[in-house]
């Protein structure tokens, strides 16, 4: 009976997975369409509508903030590691360590405007991103709540080994 409360575990981990990894290609298809136009122009609207309507639904389903980290040019979803096969999602990773960002937090409460805001600050660029103070300050500027940033390191700690806190 135990056995069967792991495997519905397991089966709603790997759904939960594979909801953030669609997530993470729409999020993808947003910025390659924000960066080659801008945020406002008709086409990206579109796929930034696309990215926000799967977005609210998993923010509505499972009333918890959905977290996207990225480690070593890699993205972590739900505490495993994603294989980049895909050129854009790797052309994504990069993009996002450029502007320092380790872990992105969509919260509950999100709105299509924060999320378009979102898109328009990430299409400036690292570059200018960097220029202007950063991810995190020009998120504030746009007046962005519900999108936040935070550091979250991942490490392979072996059997032999045991995790200190830096406190």
């Amino acid at each position: 009976m135990s056995g069967e409360t792991t495997s519905v575990s397991k089966t709603e981990s790997a759904g939960r997975i594979e909801e953030t990894a669609e997530l993470l290609r729409l999020l993808c298809l947003a910025e390659s369409n924000v960066s080659m136009y801008a945020a406002d122009h008709p086409v990206a609207r579109r796929f930034i509508q696309t990215a926000y309507d799967w977005l609210a639904r998993l923010l509505r389903d499972r009333n918890a903030p959905v977290p996207i980290t990225i480690a070593e040019n890699q993205f972590v979803l739900d505490g495993l590691p994603m294989e980049i096969r895909n050129p854009l999602v790797a052309k994504f990773a990069s993009r996002l360590a450029e502007i320092h960002i380790n872990t992105l937090f969509f919260k509950p409460g999100l709105t299509y405007g924060e999320f378009e805001a979102f898109n328009g600050v990430l299409g400036k660029g690292p570059r200018k991103i960097n220029e202007e103070g950063g991810f995190a300050k020009l998120l504030k500027d746009a007046g962005i709540e519900n999108i936040t940033l935070q550091d979250v390191s991942y490490v392979m700690v072996r059997e032999d080994e045991k995790v200190v806190s830096k406190d």
